[in-house]
């Protein structure tokens, strides 16, 4: 059903609401990750 197919894009679409900096921080691998976590200390 259709409301199946949006329950399985929710995650990613919470994702892009999230913060830059929060995605960034959310996402380990990320080049950036240890630069923001300095940066909210």
């Amino acid at each position: 059903s259709s409301e199946e197919e949006a329950a399985a894009v929710q995650p990613s679409v919470m994702v892009d609401r999230v913060e830059p900096s929060e995605r960034i921080r959310l996402s380990p691998g990320s080049p950036l990750h240890q630069y923001s976590s300095i940066a909210q200390k």
